[in-house]
């Protein structure tokens, strides 16, 4: 159960992903209204600038964000992938913010993994913790 302090900061994550979200398809909407190259690079930029703020400042909104875009898909495609691992010890590169590390060593395996992102390394840790498990990377 969250305490009211919690709750608040809760809110106002929430309240800054749906703003940042909203202002990014604002954007969307109105680069695709128009033509023209010059049009085409801000997309690109935009959309360069959105994902590096999602693995950096954003990192504690990813899991909210993979789980509302790909509908609880992201988890099942990333389970799909165990019954292939070899072997007892498995690294993974780019881990994000450990889901798939968990499932992993729920499977019976040994695990670590890598990410260049420390707000991703951060959450995998706060995940980690809360599930009373070690950390997940190398």
């Amino acid at each position: 159960m969250l305490n009211a302090e919690s709750a608040e900061d809760h809110a106002e994550k929430n309240n800054r992903i749906f703003a940042w979200f909203s202002a990014l398809s604002a954007f969307n909407r109105q680069v695709s209204a128009s033509v023209g190259s010059h049009l085409e690079r801000a997309r690109i930029a935009l959309r360069k600038t959105a994902f590096e703020a999602l693995y950096g400042p954003f990192a504690w909104a990813y899991d909210w964000v993979s789980r509302a875009f790909f509908l609880g898909q992201w988890r099942l495609w990333q389970r799909a992938a165990i019954p292939f691992l070899r072997g007892p010890r498995v690294l993974e590169v780019g881990m994000g913010t450990g889901d798939m590390q968990i499932a992993i060593r729920r499977a019976g395996y040994q695990v670590w993994g890598v990410d260049l992102s420390p707000q991703m390394l951060r959450q995998a840790a706060r995940k980690a913790r809360r599930l009373r498990l070690p950390s997940f990377w190398a």
